[in-house]
């Protein structure tokens, strides 16, 4: 379909836009769902435990959609770069699942670990930090966007560039 689309004329980076926006259409409002659902049955399935604040539930909620949203961005992303969707599962689930952790505990990188969107989404969370390095909330979103907005360049990149 794309190939149709690109050689009627369409712009190749309006295309990639609307996997873009498609791939978020999809997963954030399931996201939303799925946060409205677990935060609806920690208050209801509580028992004689406490039950969890609002800002609990609104930290969660955001990090649950920003997790979301900045996997979603990187999967269009980096699909697009590789040019399959297949091989770019391993690498999302070797990036988030394997790297960063690792990443995180190398005490030479200093301060630098900060940009990792790991820690970015657990300061989003209001969850405790992994190490020794504090992000800002309003950096931590700068942060979260930053990657989206790269991986997304880059898959407008290779995009335009590629051969139909």
């Amino acid at each position: 379909m794309f190939r149709d689309l690109a050689a009627t004329g369409r712009s190749r980076l309006a295309l990639f836009g609307s996997r873009v926006t498609g791939a978020w259409a999809v997963a954030l409002p399931i996201t939303a769902l799925a946060a409205v659902f677990a935060g609806t049955a920690s208050v209801v399935l509580a028992g004689s435990l406490a039950e969890p604040g609002a800002g609990a539930l609104i930290a969660g909620s955001a990090l649950a959609l920003s997790a979301a949203a900045l996997s979603t961005a990187m999967g269009v992303g980096v699909a697009a770069v590789v040019g399959s969707r297949g091989p770019v599962i391993g690498i999302l689930l070797a990036f988030f699942l394997a790297v960063q952790p690792m990443l995180q505990q190398l005490a030479f990188l200093g301060d630098g670990r900060g940009v990792l969107p790991s820690m970015a989404l657990n300061r989003i969370g209001d969850l405790p930090p992994v190490s020794d390095i504090h992000v800002a909330l309003g950096g931590a979103i700068a942060i979260v966007i930053a990657w989206a907005a790269a991986a997304v360049a880059a898959g407008a990149w290779r995009t335009r560039t590629r051969e139909i």
